[in-house]
């Protein structure tokens, strides 16, 4: 908020805000429009809070100060090269493969039918530029594939690419399941 506070008092011509999946309220398809139908699932209420305060202040700074400057992105669960691949505090794709790659065998999967949209970070980078150069102000957009993933699928594809290829168990789902048990964007 101070950045796009100091790029509006600079007279920056562009400024991207990055928001996030986690913003929207616990609805399975996540369209831009429904944002505000509801809070963000209790894990995401404060990350998902600030995302949508940041949005608003876009809004606002065109509104009051004709400050044209502001583009939204929406991205899914972004994934890449330069992720954290700390199995404590990654998320599921870097998690599973450094728990993989590290020989753990069997692995203990949870979030057997959890669906989760996916994109690669250059991708997303690229997805960004693009917002950046060709939306209008202050109107997002999501970043995203649209399709869901299931745990399961993304568990069997970094599991395939093991040597040797790893036991998987599937625990309940309802056991150390974070967040929505489908979060796709439209």
């Amino acid at each position: 908020l101070h950045l796009m506070d100091a790029a509006y008092r600079n007279n920056v011509g562009r400024v991207l805000f990055v928001s996030s999946i986690g913003a929207y309220p616990n609805i399975e398809i996540r369209k831009e429009e429904d944002l505000w139908e509801g809070f963000p699932k209790q894990t995401d209420c404060y990350a998902g809070i600030a995302k949508r305060i940041g949005e608003l202040q876009g809004s606002a700074y065109s509104l009051l100060y004709d400050w044209d400057a502001v583009r939204i992105v929406r991205p899914a669960n972004v994934y890449g090269a330069y992720d954290n691949f700390n199995i404590k505090t990654g998320q599921v794709i870097p998690a599973l493969i450094t728990r993989m790659v590290n020989g753990e065998n069997p692995v203990n999967v949870w979030g057997f039918s959890t669906a989760r949209d996916f994109i690669y970070s250059e991708d997303a980078a690229d997805g960004m530029l693009l917002a950046l150069e060709k939306l209008p102000p202050c109107t997002p957009v999501n970043l995203g594939s649209g399709i869901g993933y299931t745990i399961q699928n993304i568990a069997k594809i970094i599991a395939s690419y093991i040597e040797p290829i790893p036991e998987l168990i599937w625990q309940k789902d309802t056991d150390n399941i974070v967040g929505d048990a489908i979060r796709i964007l439209d």
